[in-house]
């Protein structure tokens, strides 16, 4: 299945494995397969779209339906993991690109230049750091084949800072916040059980809003670029 249209893989590892109980393991694999935090569905998300496949034990890889939303989605799985205090914390690497295959049953036979950006993106993180992204860095340029700006590069960068310093309460609270659907505090204090006020302090501390507001320039950005020529 080859094609020009862009797609956006997301290959991680969980940090600290080794030395966790295989309880804790299982636990957050479970948890990433279900492709979203518990509580929180996106339309058109669906756990079967997202092609879950798990590596090495402690490596996993999933597809996402949409590609300029896949740094959304990266930091919604690192809260969600964050919140939970029985889960893993994960390293995520996203790469960018043309697919030639998506596989047959899951990903473990899937291919393509998105695949190897994002399998070279995870080689090529530090150890401090957890967010990763990476597009067409060697061989030919344009739509079919993106390179990520400096720019961008660096906004993944300052935002992987950011969440690293999130409290579990902050962080399950962005999670519902950077919902696409544009949730407000009263719903997310419905979801949460919280006042909108303990809602609002939370948003606050983890600096939600301005992250959302460089999330959706982003994606206004990748979506006009990704889709033209396509």
């Amino acid at each position: 299945m080859a094609s020009d249209k862009i797609f956006a893989i997301l290959t991680g590892d969980l940090i600290g494995s080794t030395r966790a109980p295989q309880k804790r393991v299982e636990h957050t694999m479970g948890l990433l397969s279900g492709g979203l935090p518990p509580g929180i569905q996106w339309e058109g998300w669906a756990a079967e779209d997202f092609r879950f496949t798990r590596h090495r034990g402690d490596g996993w890889q999933i597809l996402a339906p949409e590609p300029e939303y896949a740094l959304r989605w990266a930091i919604t799985l690192t809260a969600g993991l964050q919140a939970d205090p029985d889960a893993l914390g994960t390293r995520i690497s996203i790469g960018i690109g043309p697919v030639t295959s998506i596989g047959t049953d899951d990903l473990r036979d899937a291919s393509g230049p998105a695949f190897e950006a994002s399998g070279r993106g995870l080689d090529a993180m530090h150890r401090d750091e957890s967010l990763f992204m990476m597009g067409g860095e060697s061989g030919r340029s344009g739509a079919a084949f993106p390179r990520l700006s400096g720019a961008e590069k660096a906004a993944v960068m300052l935002i992987d800072e950011r969440i690293a310093r999130w409290t579990p309460e902050q962080a399950e609270a962005t999670a519902h916040f950077l919902h696409p659907s544009d949730p407000p505090a009263t719903e997310i204090a419905r979801r949460l059980s919280i006042t909108p006020q303990a809602v609002s302090y939370r948003l606050k501390g983890a600096g939600a809003r301005t992250l959302k507001e460089a999330l959706s320039a982003l994606e206004t950005d990748w979506k006009e670029t990704w889709s033209r020529d396509t």
